[in-house]
């Protein structure tokens, strides 16, 4: 739950200590207190609103001040419109298609706007943004992605999904706990089956391996439970059970 401690900040007042992050080299270096908040301005949503204008690029919504925001222990600047909606960065190509977390990829969007948007793109947005890929080559990355999804569309309902999931983790109770230690592992670009206690890999392959004959093989490669699994892993055996992905 958001606190909003102070109501409104002048945009004259925060603009001109804004700076690109990839400058500062410590935190304290750009920072100001607002009315007994430390808060830092080295943030590219930040930078964002100052190089590209505080205008909705979809409606013209204007962002005209800020708020003092606290998430938790997290203290940080939020762009309001006087309509009461706040503003955000919108990814002009989307991250889900290769867009790049660069300022050369950024807009200023109110938040109705930018769900509205979601992960949707158009030709423009790759003349407009910059990403890894063309836009031909973003619409079959797209197209693959609708497939990222554990369960397959047709055979199971969202009821049942629900039901085999609960009836797993009840099996595997310990699941999310080392799921949960792989993702840290993998996260520092290390094999987990390598750094996990071997126990550990022994449980979560039978886990695996319950999911797949539950959904009775019925599952995507780019499925999300897999990527905890490094690519060499039991590919053969995984073959046999996992859905072919659409070419």
């Amino acid at each position: 739950m958001q606190i909003f401690h102070v109501k409104k900040v002048a945009l004259q007042r925060v603009m001109p200590y804004i700076i690109d992050k990839k400058f500062t080299k410590k935190q304290k270096e750009n920072q100001m207190d607002i009315d007994g908040f430390n808060v830092y301005f080295e943030s590219l949503r930040l930078f964002t609103f100052k190089s590209k204008g505080c205008t909705c690029a979809s409606c013209g919504r204007e962002g005209t001040h800020f708020r003092v925001q606290q998430n938790g222990r997290s203290i940080h600047l939020g762009l309001w419109s006087d309509d009461n909606i706040q503003m955000t960065k919108d990814h002009i190509v989307p991250k889900s298609v290769g867009g790049f977390d660069h300022i050369d990829n950024m807009q200023t969007m109110c938040a109705q706007c930018n769900n509205r948007k979601g992960s949707k793109f158009d030709e423009n947005d790759f003349i407009n943004g910059k990403g890894k890929y063309s836009y031909k080559e973003a619409l079959v990355i797209s197209k693959e992605k609708k497939m990222d999804n554990i369960f397959h569309p047709d055979n199971h309902s969202s009821d049942k999904k629900s039901r085999i999931k609960r009836e797993l983790l009840n099996k595997y109770p310990r699941f999310e706990q080392i799921e949960e230690k792989f993702r840290i592992i993998k996260s520092q670009r290390k094999d987990p089956f390598m750094d996990v206690n071997g126990k550990d890999v022994q449980y979560v392959l039978s886990y695996l391996a319950d999911l797949i004959k539950a959904y009775e093989g019925k599952i995507s490669k780019r499925a999300r439970v897999l990527r905890l699994f490094p690519k060499k892993f039991i590919q053969a055996e995984r073959n046999k059970y996992i859905l072919k992905e659409e070419v």
